[in-house]
């Protein structure tokens, strides 16, 4: 059972990754500079979704990591 349980969780983990990293890409595509892609995520975060702040977090880590690529 309890292993039944760690793969889901791992799973999850790996689907929450992915989703960061895809959010984080469509901001900066879809925002002409990244101080909007920042303030589009801002208003995300305060609005209704109940994500905890390390979803955030870790969307705006990866914005700045792609955008420091650019």
């Amino acid at each position: 059972m309890k292993r039944k349980i760690l793969a889901q969780f791992e799973e999850l983990n790996e689907l929450v990754d992915s989703e960061i990293k895809s959010i984080a890409s469509q901001l900066l595509a879809e925002c002409q500079t990244y101080d909007e892609a920042v303030e589009t995520l801002n208003d995300y975060y305060h609005s209704n979704f109940k994500l905890d702040d390390y979803v955030y977090s870790e969307i705006h880590k990866k914005m700045i990591a792609q955008a420091i690529k650019k």
